[in-house]
């Protein structure tokens, strides 16, 4: 009995060693599965995260460049400095390159003229001979470079250069950014990869965002190895992951990227050890219920072998079945739960991919897919599909006015309204800004319009945000596919040029019509050569005297830009100052205009001729800050004072925006300019606005100056506005003044100033002298 005991308890011992045996083998196997494809999980996205921070690095690089090159271009075609290059005034020089530096935040700032026998620096430390040498071999060699990096004094920069012509080429400009120690943690700041440089010819270290320790250990690392794929060096204590990226330029130079090895298996690490106690607590149990338990214990084991697998695949979706309670169990669910947080990473993830993060409706990237799918379903079925564009009118008012809070809110409220009023097959989309696309599917054009009257009612309704009420007004511009486009890019952009059309009519809705789109392409070609010829000085200034009529003098001329185009002809101011607007490129042409007038007014100086100049102004001028400053440095480059400059605004452009554009009327004032308000009479400032501005002249608008000599009315409105005027300490300008009869009146009204056919036209420079030298003989006597 005894033997059949001590033979039982043996097997039962051999039973229990195989089960626990088994059991080990197969917790260990699942164990290493789920280690080694986590550790090479988290391997992979290290690598592609250091992938990642190269392609970063290299666009933010090239962004720099592109920035540099702009600027310097900007500092290459200024006029001032042209002229200073063309006299070889190397202060005036300096200090164009030295503030243009400052501006710009560059590290480097060097002109060298193209004979090699002058040449400037704005920076702090003055390059030797050899500097300008090898900087003008390496812009003659590199002509085609957008940026190099060049060593200079032994200090590599990131170098754009850009010639000057006045007109034929006279030199060049480099303007540069040191690789060192601030660039090298700005770029870990963006790509949260430690950067370091490296000079190919000695490999020294320029520059780096690692500790001292590390760096010292940079200059061991093979970074022409790393130019095709990461490689593992021992930096200081740190095993690293290092990528290599070659630097444009004949003086050699790489960028190399570093992440800590163990930063990239921190999450390995963590999950390593998390396992470990889970299969140790496992296995402890197993031990002591391992003969009753057996059979269960393998079989969840397996399970979990196989989920690993699945998990470590990117099969998230099948969930590990839980049947029982204790730790294996647990292991189980913790698997389930990581599974799923996973799985709602990687969906969330997807949907912030494809969504708008503040109104959660679909992006861009989403609308090209359903773009595809809609026109797939159209050419299949030959149902058409509309596209309608809507923008929020006067957004940026809300913004200014109310604050982004409030803004937002109001997006999100069009957003819920917009999908409240589609049907499910339909898309609803936020293009960016205030800017919402609708996809109606089989949805022809006259449905669509139907269904734009339907809603506009709740569309447009007030919203009530914060106890704010806020009305909504909306463009929109319609487009069918397949009658307005073939693809889904051209259509997209018709139903935006109806819906600024829509704007600009001040309509709700507008459906594109053919045509519309040559005439948009035509209007961007107008826009870029409108800045070609202001960059070349193909526009021309003409000159309308203002005449005093007590003695016949000439108070001051308005220059009025004219420009004729080598393909279109004349095209008329009212066209292309408003493209200018429009396109935000009005700064250039006022500077351009400035400029040019004060240049002009110099020129008639040093020729003993005294004649003050009249410039209008936009209303987008008004809203800039740094006007006041542009205009006195223009002054201040010609040697002119502020007082002969008279700068003319329209009622309308002040009451854009009354605060801002008081506060830039002040600060011209402040520099002893005299300012008009022009075209008085056909804006909508109050009497109370106009004594707020500080202004010294009134200019009545021609369309009741024209007409007073034969209409009552005008000349009542004409005689009351000058008494106004006079009134409120104000010189009064009228325009417009054609006959005789008209300017008898006015000078009986007491008006200063007048301007008008009766007088002169518009005149050239050149033409404008022999008028005034006519008129000076005519009333000499």
């Amino acid at each position: 009995m005894a033997s059949f005991n001590k033979t039982s308890l043996g097997l039962r011992a051999r039973v229990l060693l195989v089960i626990v045996g088994l059991l080990i083998v197969s917790q260990v196997v699942a164990l290493v599965a789920v280690l080694a494809t986590t550790r090479s999980s988290a391997m992979s996205r290290a690598l592609d995260d250091v992938e990642l921070g190269r392609r970063i690095f290299a666009e933010v690089f090239d962004t720099r460049a592109a920035q540099l090159d702009n600027s310097v271009q900007l500092l290459a075609r200024d006029f001032g400095f042209k002229s200073a290059v063309a006299s070889r005034d190397e202060e005036t020089i300096r200090l164009a390159l030295v503030n243009q530096a400052q501006r710009i935040g560059s590290d480097l700032m060097i002109f060298q003229s193209i004979d090699d026998q002058f040449m400037s620096a704005g920076m702090v430390r003055e390059p030797e001979r050899a500097d300008y040498d090898h900087l003008l071999n390496v812009a003659i060699s590199d002509n085609d470079s957008s940026h190099v990096v060049v060593a200079l004094g032994g200090v590599p920069y990131q170098i754009v250069a850009q010639p000057v012509f006045a007109p034929g080429q006279v030199g060049w400009i480099w303007v540069g950014f040191e690789l060192g120690d601030q660039l090298a943690n700005q770029m870990r700041d963006l790509t949260s990869l430690d950067v370091s440089f490296v000079l190919s010819e000695n490999g020294q270290v320029s520059g780096s965002s690692l500790r001292p320790a590390e760096r010292a250990d940079v200059a061991q690392i093979d970074y022409d190895d790393a130019l095709t794929e990461v490689v593992t060096s021992q930096l200081g204590e740190d095993t690293t992951l290092t990528r290599s990226l070659p630097l444009v330029g004949d003086d050699s130079a790489h960028a190399l990227l570093h992440v800590p090895l163990a930063r990239a298996l921190q999450s390995y690490r963590t999950l390593k050890l998390q396992l470990s106690v889970v299969f140790v607590v496992a296995l402890l149990l197993s031990l002591l219920f391992a003969s009753k338990l057996s059979d269960s214990i393998t079989r969840p084991v397996l399970w979990l072998l196989a989920a690993a697998r699945r998990i470590g695949g990117g099969d998230y979706e099948r969930p590990i079945e839980v049947t029982r309670g204790d730790e294996l169990g647990q292991l189980a669910e913790t698997f389930n739960v990581m599974q799923r947080g996973i799985a709602e990473r990687e969906e969330s993830i997807r949907h912030a991919a494809s969504h708008d993060a503040l109104t959660d409706l679909p992006n861009r990237a989403v609308v090209d897919d359903r773009l595809e799918h809609a026109m797939a379903r159209a050419r299949r079925f030959g149902q058409p599909f509309s596209a309608l564009m809507v923008d929020l009118n006067r957004f940026k008012e809300i913004n200014d006015t109310l604050g982004h809070t409030i803004g937002d809110a109001v997006l999100v409220g069009v957003a819920q309204r917009l999908r409240e009023l589609v049907r499910e097959v339909d898309t609803v989309a936020r293009l960016g800004g205030d800017e919402f696309l609708l996809l109606l599917d089989d949805c022809s054009a006259d449905q669509a319009r139907a269904f734009v009257h339907r809603i506009q009612d709740q569309l447009t309704a007030p919203l009530s945000i914060d106890n704010v009420t806020i009305n909504v007004s909306m463009s929109m511009g319609l487009a069918v596919f397949p009658e307005d486009a073939e693809d889904g890019a051209s259509l997209l952009r018709r139903a935006d040029i109806a819906m600024y059309a829509a704007k600009e009519q001040q309509v709700p809705l507008r459906l594109y019509e053919k045509g519309q789109d040559e005439a948009h392409l035509q209007k961007l070609a107008l826009v870029n050569d409108l800045v070609e010829a202001v960059a070349n000085d193909a526009l021309i200034l003409n000159y309308q005297p203002k005449v005093r009529p007590d003695d016949h003098e000439i108070a001051y001329v308005e220059a009025l830009v004219r420009w004729t185009h080598p393909e279109r002809g004349v095209i008329f101011p009212d066209q292309f100052i408003e493209l200018a607007e429009e396109s935000g490129n009005i700064g250039l042409l006022t500077d351009w205009v400035l400029n040019e007038s004060v240049r002009q007014m110099r020129e008639w100086q040093d020729r003993n001729l005294k004649v003050d100049v009249a410039v209008n102004l936009s209303a987008l001028d008004l809203l800039d800050e740094d006007l006041p400053a542009r205009v006195a440095d223009i002054l201040k480059r010609h040697g002119m004072p502020a007082s002969r400059l008279n700068l003319e605004v329209t009622e309308s452009a002040v009451m854009t925006d009354a605060g801002r554009a008081v506060s830039t009327l002040k600060s011209l004032r402040d520099i002893g300019v005299t300012l008009s308000i022009d075209d008085f009479g056909t804006g909508h400032s109050s009497l109370a606005q106009l004594k707020q501005l500080p202004v010294q002249v009134l200019k009545i608008d021609k369309s009741f100056v024209m007409s007073m000599a034969n209409n009552h009315d005008d000349e009542v409105i004409v005689r009351s506005t000058i008494e106004l005027a006079h009134n409120m300490g104000l010189k009064v300008v009228a325009e417009g003044v054609d006959n005789e009869r008209s300017r008898d009146l006015l000078i009986e009204f007491g008006c200063e100033y007048l301007q008008g056919y009766f007088y002169a036209k518009p005149l050239t420079s050149t033409d404008y002298e022999q008028w005034l030298q006519q008129h000076l003989n005519e009333h000499a006597a």
